[in-house]
């Protein structure tokens, strides 16, 4: 292996990494705390009744992910059947351009008989009740669905089996430039079409995940979250341009 001829690559993607880190959304949950998330790394419980939890009852990769439980406490105080666990994390500022890429795995044990859903927002969802459109990612655990499914303001895509008791991964291409969006479950396409059908530019914010619905029962669990931009030209320029200055210097 020639040493010098591997630097500049390595510079290079080092350089990339840290600038696409800067406006990203990624996370194993292996670095927090067990118990409630409100708060590490820059995930904010969002008012639901139970707690979003760091857990070691499941993990895709190491020892910890994301837990949220349904609650059967009758009534309600939100009068949502099954309303627990409400969580959210915000992109640092709403992107209007660009490729983002969403990639997380799922575990759905046999008693989780509610729903959980993963609300893109193309609003931070710090400022409000108004998530804007956007695009939300269900997983529908009840007997009579048992599906997971993405729909878009009232656009609901092909909903495919859900799988249970295994991790899977979920997954959606955000184009915000050609305000179009695909989703997948499992490799399976279940939404292809327009990421924001209003009339104002197509933005994207942040994410909202919560569970509800059934009779209350069971968690679910969510592991390697990534959201992050495709690079784009200027990106990978200045990137490079970075890493020859680090060679001269070096040199």
């Amino acid at each position: 292996m020639n040493i010098s001829r591997s630097i500049p690559r390595i510079v290079f993607g080092l350089l990339f990494a840290v600038a696409s880190q800067a406006f990203a959304i990624t996370d194993s949950f292996e670095t927090y705390s067990i118990g409630n998330i409100d708060g590490q790394g820059d995930w904010i419980d969002f008012g639901g009744t139970l707690l979003t939890e760091v857990s070691t009852d499941q993990a895709r990769t190491g020892t910890q992910s994301l837990k949220q439980t349904l609650n059967d406490v009758d009534p309600n105080p939100f009068d949502i059947p099954g309303y627990g666990s409400d969580v959210y994390q915000d992109l640092p500022s709403v992107h209007t351009s660009g490729v983002w890429d969403l990639s997380y795995w799922v575990y759905v044990p046999a008693n989780f008989d509610g729903a959980s859903i993963l609300h893109l927002a193309d609003n931070q969802v710090a400022g409000g009740d108004d998530l804007g459109f956007g695009l939300q990612l269900v997983v529908d655990g009840s007997a009579t669905f048992n599906e997971f499914l993405a729909s878009q303001d009232g656009s609901t895509g092909t909903g495919v089996s859900l799988i249970r008791d295994q991790w899977v991964e979920v997954t959606a291409s955000i184009d915000l430039d050609a305000n179009t969006v695909l989703a997948t479950y499992n490799g399976s396409s279940i939404f292809s079409g327009t990421w924001d059908p209003g009339t104002d530019p197509a933005s994207l914010g942040g994410l909202n995940l919560w569970v509800q619905g059934g009779e209350g029962n069971g968690s679910i669990y969510y592991d390697d979250f990534s959201l992050v931009p495709e690079p784009t030209n200027a990106m990978l320029a200045a990137c490079g341009l970075l890493a020859m200055l680090a060679i001269r210097r070096r040199k």
